[in-house]
């Protein structure tokens, strides 16, 4: 099995916060938050997302996917 770090635990660090904090804690992999990576690659290309995980030794697990009904309120039924 392998244990991962959730990226909205952390709503109020990017994404290479995320890694680095996934990797001090022990963890294997982050699930990452959609809106982080996507800030992410407003400034970098996929390249440097690849070697960012890779320099930690933390995988990408999945991208979050309840993350536009998550919160939303009482917009999502």
């Amino acid at each position: 099995m392998l244990l991962s770090f959730h990226g909205a635990t952390t709503m109020t660090s990017d994404l290479e916060m995320d890694v680095r904090v996934s990797a001090q804690a022990g963890f294997g992999a982050l699930d990452v938050w959609v809106a982080k990576m996507d800030r992410y690659l407003e400034k970098h290309p996929m390249a440097d997302l690849k070697a960012l995980f890779a320099s930690q030794g933390v995988a990408p697990q999945a991208l979050n996917a309840i993350e536009f009904i998550g919160f939303r309120g009482a917009e999502y039924e």
